[in-house]
């Protein structure tokens, strides 16, 4: 927890960097936080190409609350870089369940950005009726746990300039720009975040 002017803001969440990383996902687990339990997420992998059109349909939502358009889109693209994740390790793309609910997808590439100690994370969604509700930091402390088990020292993702909502979430977590890359339309800014251990 960080506490600035009597106010408390949770910055990593069922953090279980300290234990052994998974191959499959586990569901998270509550430290006893008074008030959370009823919104604590657990994930599980979401298995491709079975559930493409699930994960098209998150694809699809995300990118127009993005660009507000759905120019430049290349579903077909964007399955085959999550079905090779999925390949990597079935924890690479994860469905994150509130009780039984789907409220979004969390999609992680253990290998690109690697030679760099960053932990990719190529999609990062919430449905529209669970954001600004205080759960996306839980997608990336699964990320931050994972990546910290993993050794490495930044988490980066991609950012629409345009989707204000987004980058201010990230923003407000730590994340900086660092460059931009190519995107659908236009460019994308490239954000990262340090997630390694001080001593």
């Amino acid at each position: 927890l960080e506490v600035e002017n009597g106010a408390v803001k949770v910055v990593y969440y069922n953090d279980e960097s300290p234990l052994p990383a998974p191959t499959v996902p586990k569901a998270s687990i509550v430290y006893g936080i008074a008030g959370m339990e009823q919104n604590a997420l657990h994930f599980q992998p979401l298995p491709l190409p079975q559930e493409r059109e699930q994960y098209l349909a998150a694809r699809r939502d995300g990118w127009q609350a993005s660009h507000g358009t759905m120019d430049g889109f290349d579903g077909e693209r964007f399955l085959a870089v999550a079905e090779r994740n999925s390949a990597q390790n079935g924890a690479c793309v994860l469905l994150a369940l509130l009780g039984d609910t789907p409220v979004g997808v969390l999609q992680m590439d253990w290998e690109e950005d690697a030679q760099d100690q960053a932990g990719r994370i190529p999609f990062f969604y919430m449905a529209p009726e669970f954001r600004s509700k205080g759960l996306g930091v839980q997608l990336l402390g699964h990320a931050v746990c994972t990546y910290r088990a993993m050794g490495r020292q930044f988490l980066r993702l991609r950012c629409a300039p345009e989707n204000d909502r987004a980058k201010q979430f990230y923003l407000s977590h730590g994340f900086y720009k660092v460059g931009e890359e190519p995107g659908g339309i236009g460019h994308l800014d490239t954000m990262e975040k340090y997630i390694g251990l001080e001593i």
